[in-house]
């Protein structure tokens, strides 16, 4: 009987670390079979309006509504003053549209923000000019020069915010075929601006600006084409021929006469109204848009309490 219990004893011995084993495996591997980890990554895309464009369409509207403005002096037509609302109303869409997108400017976009600030504070004294030499336009029947000065003021500064918001911008020039395009016909319109002041103002340094802008024109679509050798700027060269031939024209019947003759003003905004209409449509935004890509992660780990 001994030996039976001495024998039963040792193979309880034995047996013990072999159960306490199997239950330590089945708890690990429980645990192990309780811990779920999941992971999800999502790749977002979200479309970020270019703002170089929005604020471009700002700038030629109100180069638009300029040229309107001298116009209306010009011709006394109410016509080029009913125009001339009408720019502005498509400039402040433009603002609108700006504003709405603003917030999410990139990093090399802030330049123009900052510009933006500018010509919308600047916008104010240019309307404010432009309703005062209307009123004494129409009171006096000529216009009055001192306030056309006032008015060519506030254009300039206007405009030299956007030519120092373009010129930090662009520092290596227009970054597409698309964008040159767009800053040729704000040169062009530019020049048309000084043109349309020169009869108004009668100061000659306004003729000087206008064939100095047709100049610079030719200067810098010469470099484009170099920059982007298979685009064709072969239609707006031929523009730009045509209204500068006409602005020349209406230049010579002023000289001569001390008036411009309505004929060759007519024939310069025939020309400059074709050219609005064409340059509006290169400021459709809606398929010129940054995309940029975020990427986020996210790890679930629930794990199973072994002390339960």
């Amino acid at each position: 009987m001994k030996m039976l219990f001495i024998c039963a004893l040792l193979i309880g011995l034995v047996m013990l670390p072999l159960g306490v084993m199997a239950e330590e495996g089945t708890l690990v591997e429980d645990e192990t079979a309780g811990v779920n980890i999941s992971e999800e990554i999502a790749i977002v895309e979200t479309n970020t309006p270019n703002l170089a464009p929005m604020f471009g369409k700002v700038h030629q509207t109100l180069l638009m509504a300029t040229e309107e403005a001298f116009g209306y002096l010009l011709t006394g037509d109410i016509a080029e003053k009913e125009a001339f609302f009408k720019e502005l109303a498509l400039s402040e869409e433009a603002m609108t549209a700006f504003e709405g997108a603003a917030s999410g400017a990139m990093e090399d976009e802030q330049v123009i923000v900052t510009g933006f600030d500018e010509v919308k504070t600047s916008y104010a004294n240019l309307t404010a000019a432009a309703d005062t030499m209307f009123v004494s336009f129409e009171t006096e029947g000529k216009p009055v020069m001192d306030d056309v000065i006032a008015f060519e003021a506030s254009v300039d500064i206007v405009f030299d915010t956007t030519d120092k918001v373009w010129d930090e911008y662009n520092v290596d020039g227009p970054a597409t075929v698309d964008a040159s395009v767009r800053s040729l016909y704000g040169r062009l319109l530019a020049a048309v601006q000084e043109s349309y002041a020169y009869p108004v103002l009668g100061d000659m340094i306004e003729k000087e600006d206008a064939l100095a802008d047709f100049a610079d024109f030719d200067t810098v679509i010469a470099q484009y084409e170099q920059k982007y050798p298979d685009a064709s700027y072969d239609d707006i060269k031929a523009m730009k021929a045509e209204i500068q031939a006409a602005a020349e024209a209406m230049f010579a019947s002023f000289e001569e006469n001390g008036t411009a003759d309505p004929a060759d003003v007519a024939a310069l905004e025939t020309l400059v109204e074709e050219m609005n209409e064409k340059a509006l449509k290169l400021f459709d935004t809606s398929s010129e848009e940054t995309v940029v890509i975020e990427e986020s992660s996210e790890i679930e780990e629930t794990a199973v309490n072994t002390t339960a």
